[in-house]
């Protein structure tokens, strides 16, 4: 969830922003910890809509290389709003970070009114590259991670698509199978009166017992759907569901791993663009999308404040490989946890793109055999009477 709020900065100074959290508790709990007096905090709206990744990328790359260009940041935006079509949800984004700008504003003070287009990830960058004066590597550092990240979940999204298909359509024509090719069957061979295979007996007792209770089936799906919508959001399910996940054979060595890419990616570019590594945390926490690294990531921010060391906080998670784990000591103890983050990120991307391949190349013989099996045993059940009927004769 994301929050607005309005605050004194401890020298008096009156500040606004948005600020990302689970509940509003959570989100006062962490402007306190910036020392921050809050007046108003309220949640945003999300009724608009969320602008897709590859048009983000698209953004930043234009904003990248008309500053790389040296062109004034409302030129800049003037030339990118010329870009998009007039009902591209971009163009109005645009056009009112240029009248912000203009009206005095900053270009993060702009962007965190649109949550719906930039993360307060993609924020936070913005406003360290405009407090170090480096505005265009820092833009062009973001542009680099959302590319890799929308990489990252095309291949994991392709790898996973076959599979799928197949899937589906096995589940067609088992569908097909049970209501419309069987009952002609069934009718056909009722009319000899003869005792039918066991086989044959049992594949339309089960199809006869699908078709019947049917409608039980599909209030069981509302039922439990109905459940899973309200529950999916508490802590202790979320908690439950994502280390099953994790601890799932191949599948949870994939989201392991995925997870760890963006960890890295993320920390890595929030600290080379000299964001402070509590607050870089923080925004890591937004992108794990796990429940178990939010609560560790959560921790490492209190103990850090502690004055404990960042690796000791990690260790407590039974998921992170001992390289990471020593990577990360290493980068503690020479102060370049930025480098070696990155050199990580690098790293579990190739293991990703393995462990994709790994997967793809398992699944789909894997339910191609199953299909084959469930789909022969029908055409042998269908079938048996009838050869039996051909050696009697």
């Amino acid at each position: 969830m994301i929050f607005q709020y309005e605050a004194y900065t401890p020298e008096g100074n009156n500040q606004s922003g948005i600020i990302e959290a689970r509940d509003k508790q959570e989100a006062a709990l962490k402007l306190y910890q910036r020392e921050l007096v809050v007046l108003h905090l309220r949640e945003m709206s999300t009724k608009k809509q969320t602008i897709a990744l590859k048009d983000q990328i698209l953004f930043a790359r234009l904003l990248s290389n008309a500053l790389s260009a040296h062109i004034p940041l409302t030129k800049a935006l003037e030339i990118i709003s010329q870009e998009f079509p007039k009902r591209h949800p971009l163009k109005d984004v645009t056009l009112d970070l240029i009248r912000r700008i203009q009206g005095g504003e900053s270009l993060s003070e702009a962007m965190e009114l649109h949550p719906e287009a930039f993360s307060p990830f993609a924020i936070s960058m913005v406003k360290a590259g405009e407090e170090s004066g480096e505005l265009s590597k820092t833009v062009e550092a973001l542009l680099h991670y959302l590319t890799k990240r929308l990489t990252i979940s095309q291949k994991i999204s392709s790898a996973l698509l076959y599979p799928l298909f197949i899937l589906v359509f096995a589940l067609g024509v088992l569908f097909f199978f049970a209501f419309v090719l069987i009952p002609q069957f069934e009718q056909n061979y009722a009319q000899f009166g003869a005792e039918l295979p066991f086989l044959t007996r049992f594949l339309m007792g089960f199809t006869r017992s699908l078709r019947e209770w049917s409608w039980l089936f599909g209030l069981l799906v509302l039922f439990f759907g109905g459940i899973f919508f309200f529950i999916r959001e508490r802590a202790w399910f979320r908690r439950g569901r994502d280390r099953l996940l994790l601890s799932l054979p191949i599948v949870g060595e994939l989201i392991n791993k995925d997870i760890l890419t963006r960890f890295s990616r993320t920390l890595s570019v929030l600290l080379g663009s000299d964001v402070v590594l509590s607050e870089a945390l923080e925004l890591c926490r937004g992108v794990v999308a796990n429940a178990l690294y939010e609560d560790m990531i959560a921790q490492a921010i209190q103990d850090i404040a502690q004055g404990k060391k960042f690796t000791d906080s990690l260790r407590q998670n039974r998921f992170l490989p001992p390289t990471f784990l020593q990577m990360i000591s290493m980068g503690e103890e020479t102060s370049k946890i930025d480098q070696l983050s990155e050199y990580l990120a690098d790293f579990y991307e190739r293991d990703v793109d393995a462990a994709v391949e790994k997967i793809t190349t398992l699944l789909t013989p894997v339910l191609i055999i199953f299909i084959g099996i469930i789909v022969g045993f029908v055409i042998v059940a269908l079938f048996l009477p009838i050869f039996q009927l051909s050696q009697v004769l």
